[in-house]
């Protein structure tokens, strides 16, 4: 999650939706009073000392009363941040108004997908297993995952729909970027912004293990089941399989 006064821009950093390389992009730009929770501090970059430290001082600044933030806090939460930090509410209903709130949407069946594999990842590390699955197994075992576990993944999701939609939901941001056009579209909201653009870096691209597109994990039943739970996504930002 990024505050921005520099830019006047408040990023909301759903998972999965390329928010990592977001952040290295957007760190080297922000000003010394600008609000950085999370960041990709496992990366060795020129400005991983400085993204460090404006980390460790944000993260002090967030531990205000009863509030602690997290990288993937929703709209709701960085609304009562802003208005703890900055304590006037006339100064924090300002700076929510006019600042340019955004996040980035992702095909719903291809998100799917991207969290199974950062669930199996973190298993296979656990085991110190190194060998790539077998894409027919990975395709079983997604379909598996999917039905035995859809109230995890349907509570996931809720948190995850948090950081797009009211609780009528209702959109409640000024833009959403698509991940599927997300060089295309970034360059514009920064030409917008008054921000140089230059391509994203590619962070954490190494947690699918197999890079086959998302429509062969799945069947007819499978494929209703994520449409089911994701239908707000997918009828508000038009998706479809």
């Amino acid at each position: 999650m990024i505050i921005s006064h520099r830019h006047r821009l408040i990023f909301i950093r759903a998972p999965k939706t390329a928010g990592s390389s977001i952040e290295a992009f957007l760190t080297p730009r922000l000003g010394y009073s600008d609000i950085l929770i999370g960041g990709p501090l496992h990366i060795s970059e020129p400005w991983n000392s400085e993204l460090s430290m404006r980390r460790g001082l944000r993260m002090l600044s967030a531990l205000l009363g009863d509030i602690i933030m997290s990288e993937h806090d929703d709209p709701a939460d960085v609304r009562d941040f802003i208005q703890r930090i900055l304590e006037l509410a006339d100064s924090w209903q300002d700076v929510w108004k006019r600042y340019h709130k955004w996040a980035v949407v992702r095909n719903p069946w291809d998100l799917a997908v991207s969290y199974y594999w950062h669930c199996r990842k973190n298993e296979h590390e656990a085991a110190g297993d190194q060998d790539k699955p077998l894409l027919s197994s990975a395709i079983e075992d997604f379909r598996d995952w999917l039905h035995c576990e859809t109230r995890q993944y349907c509570q996931w999701f809720h948190d995850h729909e948090r950081m797009y939609f009211d609780e009528n939901g209702a959109p409640v941001l000024d833009q959403y970027l698509r991940f599927e056009a997300l060089a295309t579209e970034m360059a514009a909201l920064c030409e917008g912004l008054g921000i140089v653009y230059e391509p994203l870096p590619r962070l954490r691209s190494d947690i699918r293990l197999l890079r086959d597109p998302y429509p062969v994990y799945y069947n007819v039943e499978s494929q209703d089941l994520v449409a089911k739970i994701h239908r707000n996504t997918i009828r508000t930002f038009g998706y479809d399989f």
